[in-house]
């Protein structure tokens, strides 16, 4: 795949940001506890990472979520739910995945 242009690349960054939900900066988020009493973290309005368990073991569990017409949030049908080993790869190549999101 071609390199782009940086400033085609500064343009998407800010296109990214402009449409992404208001999130308060990572340093003054912080970790809230869902009726279920799991511990979640909101990566946007609208995105989620809950730590839950299933059959006794820990998923990390990352998805949309919907506006219920109660009022209530509710997790929708995209996104992903990683075992703690799956969770530990992604950790481990978090330095490679953000080399190759910078050559984009």
């Amino acid at each position: 795949m071609p390199k782009r242009d940086p400033e085609d690349r500064d343009a998407a960054a800010a296109t990214a940001t402009t449409t992404e939900e208001n999130v308060e900066p990572s340093a003054k988020r912080a970790k809230e506890t869902n009726d279920n009493g799991e511990a979640y973290f909101e990566l946007s309005n609208k995105r989620r990472v809950t730590v839950r368990a299933w059959n006794k073991k820990p998923l990390i569990d990352i998805r949309e979520y919907y506006e219920h017409t109660s009022g209530e949030m509710r997790p929708g049908k995209k996104g992903i739910s990683l075992t703690a080993e799956q969770w530990a790869m992604l950790k481990d190549f978090m330095a490679e995945i953000d080399a190759a999101v910078e050559e984009l």
